[in-house]
């Protein structure tokens, strides 16, 4: 009888085993719970190499995640406050894992500043660029978003590895990089084509342009005896922005600190946007504000493209034709940001 309870014993914890046991042997909670981690500390960096790294097949897409963050460079303040916002969790009690199916998942909550929100309530009180980045950084946690994603892993060797397919995972959670990129600031206008300024050129003053080809920039312009029109469409944007703000709103300081300018004027470049807008008496004599006499008009910059619309007189009607092609293709007239 004695023998037959051991053995009796020995079958019951076996059944045991293999009913509910086995799964003890088969997860790897442990270490897939550390592969989230990794994968979650790559995500709140910013840093496309480290998260391709956590990925499976990551060297056939680290260039396009690098592509991706590299194509909204121009509000990068913005984008240091919203990352130095962000938290995660990993809910520990939802990882699933099977070592024999190589296959694991987890949820992960990621925390960070609405920047939305933020938005919204920096506009209302008539803020710029500076006091969106400024309130960002300010903002201790007052305006949160989460984002909750279920991350799956493929077990490659002795590694665990996120399967993100098609980095749908990585464009939701990137997703404020493309909208902080697309709010505006100060004149609100779009970013327009060589081909539409033709058009609308010729459709509203009858006139025609020249179209120059360069290293950096497609141009199309009209210059006559006392006017000057030109688009300039920006190849590399990663220094549209910059050149915009050296050659134009930081060459008017300039101007304004010689004395060189009298008469009303507005200036602008907040990282997304800038333009120049003038009316009246210019003596200077560099770059695009190279001249002495009358000016009126405006310089403006969006996305890649710069357009200069201006007359080089006190002419009424051609202040008249300045103004009737700036609403036609939708930008500010000099009345409307003085």
């Amino acid at each position: 009888m004695k023998t037959t309870k051991i053995i009796s014993s020995v079958l019951a914890a076996s059944l045991l085993m293999s009913v509910s046991g086995c799964s003890l042997f088969d997860n790897d909670d442990k270490n897939v719970l550390i592969a989230a981690k990794a994968y979650a500390d790559a995500m709140i960096s910013g840093d496309s190499a480290d998260i391709a790294e956590c990925l499976v097949d990551g060297d056939d897409v680290e260039e396009d995640l690098e592509d991706y963050l590299a194509s909204y460079d121009k509000c990068e303040d913005a984008y240091a406050a919203i990352f130095d916002s962000m938290s995660y969790e990993i809910d520990e009690k939802s990882v699933v894992s099977s070592k024999k199916n190589a296959e694991a998942s987890v949820d992960i909550t990621y925390t960070m500043v609405d920047y939305e929100t933020v938005y919204e309530d920096v506009t209302d009180d008539g803020g710029k660029y500076e006091d969106f980045v400024e309130a960002l950084e300010d903002n201790d946690g007052e305006d949160t978003i989460e984002i909750t994603q279920t991350i799956t892993f493929v077990l490659e060797g002795k590694e665990w590895l996120v399967k993100d397919k098609k980095s749908k995972n990585f464009y939701e959670f990137y997703e404020f990089y493309e909208t902080v990129d697309g709010f505006k600031w100060g004149a609100d206008f779009e970013a327009i084509t060589v081909e539409y300024f033709e058009q609308v050129l010729e459709d509203t003053l009858g006139y025609t342009c020249s179209e120059f080809y360069e290293d950096l920039y497609w141009t199309a312009q009209y210059a006559g005896s006392d006017m000057k029109i030109d688009i300039f469409q920006q190849y590399d944007l990663s220094h549209a922005s910059e050149v915009f703000q050296r050659s134009y709103t930081d060459r008017f300081a300039d101007v304004l600190a010689q004395g060189g300018f009298d008469g009303d004027y507005a200036y602008e470049f907040n990282g997304t946007d800038g333009y120049v807008v003038l009316d009246g008496y210019i003596d200077y004599d560099e770059g695009w504000f190279n001249h002495n006499g009358y000016i009126y008009g405006g310089l403006y910059f969006t996305g890649d493209v710069f357009v200069i619309v201006l007359a080089y007189t006190s002419s009424s009607s051609a202040h008249a034709e300045v103004d009737e092609f700036l609403k036609a293709i939708g930008y500010p007239v000099p009345a409307d940001l003085f």
